[in-house]
């Protein structure tokens, strides 16, 4: 990385969409209303807004959600024309969380003022979310309330090299290709979702971290804000992860069914530039001056004492 920064704060409004329950893990309050119950005060006026422009107007089944990810939650990702959106999505039994009996939709929601493009994103934000964004229901009481918060990311987890293995454990080759997926289907004039491999599970195999396409995310920030050519770097954020296909129409959509071999790269080349450019490099060596006295067409050296013109 050249310049990027190490850490950032970004201040983050904050909303809740379900039902608020009795206890943890138990029954829905019985007073409890359903829909937008907590909002901080910077979070925008329509918070029903944000979730149809998330996942759409109808109501989420458990059906929607990837298997992987049933129980933490499905994340979205949009740039409106006043900031960035986030939902963590998923269903829970009205019975009790793991229990059988039909379900409900909940929802975490956050909104950063004023990220609209690649090149604003927070950096290390999608494994921010990934991580630490989850969605439970609050406990009732008379007076539920939210408040907004700020989220610290950092970059220091993404660990360039000079011999060019770009991430810690992912191969160059793999990070290019996922690196190619993203911006090809950020850039892409063309409609409809377009869809990227994904797998929950983060174990090792194969030399390479199942979780891979979130760091290839994260790299594709860095490309945004650190290379401002990149085609990535103004376009609007669009992506989501875990939710089924039917649900998506447009952007990058991370899930199962699809093999990283598919994925068509036409323009390698440069791509891995980019991600080249990104890796840290050893300090060039200053040149070696020439400290040699320049000297005249017979020999002798100039500028150290007068010359004898010889007129015979």
């Amino acid at each position: 990385m050249t310049g990027a920064p190490t850490d950032e704060l970004f201040q983050a409004e904050k909303a809740f969409f379900g039902k608020a329950i009795v206890e943890s893990g138990g029954e829905p309050h019985p007073d409890s209303q359903y829909g937008f119950i907590m909002a901080s005060p910077g979070f925008p006026a329509d918070p029903q807004e944000i979730r149809a422009k998330l996942i759409g107007d109808d109501p989420l089944s458990s059906k929607d959600i990837l298997d992987g990810v049933k129980r933490m939650g499905a994340l979205v990702f949009k740039t409106f024309e006043g900031g960035l959106a986030v939902g963590r999505v998923r269903t829970r039994a009205e019975a009790g969380e793991g229990l059988e009996s039909r379900h409900f939709e909940i929802g975490q929601y956050l909104f950063l003022p004023g990220v609209t493009t690649w090149s604003e994103m927070p950096v290390g934000f999608f494994r921010w979310c990934w991580t630490h964004l989850t969605v439970e229901p609050p406990i009732y009481t008379a007076t539920l309330k939210e408040t907004g918060f700020q989220i610290a990311t950092s970059a220091d987890d993404l660990n360039y090299s000079k011999e060019g293995a770009a991430l810690v454990g992912v191969p160059q080759a793999r990070l290019v290709k996922f690196y190619a997926a993203i911006e090809e289907a950020v850039t892409s004039t063309q409609g409809g979702a377009h869809r990227i491999p994904f797998s929950v599970q983060p174990t090792v195999r194969s030399g390479y971290s199942e979780n891979e396409m979130i760091w290839a995310l994260d790299v594709a920030i860095l490309v945004a804000r650190e290379l401002a050519y990149a085609p990535i770097a103004s376009a609007p954020v669009d992506v989501t992860i875990g939710l089924a296909p039917k649900r998506v129409s447009s952007g990058v959509l991370a899930t199962d069914g699809v093999s990283l071999d598919e994925v068509e790269d036409t323009v390698s080349d440069e791509r891995q530039l980019r991600l080249r450019r990104l890796q840290r490099q050893e300090p060039k060596p200053e040149p070696k001056r020439d400290t040699t006295w320049p000297k005249d067409p017979h020999g002798r050296d100039l500028g150290i004492a007068p010359i004898v013109l010889d007129l015979d």
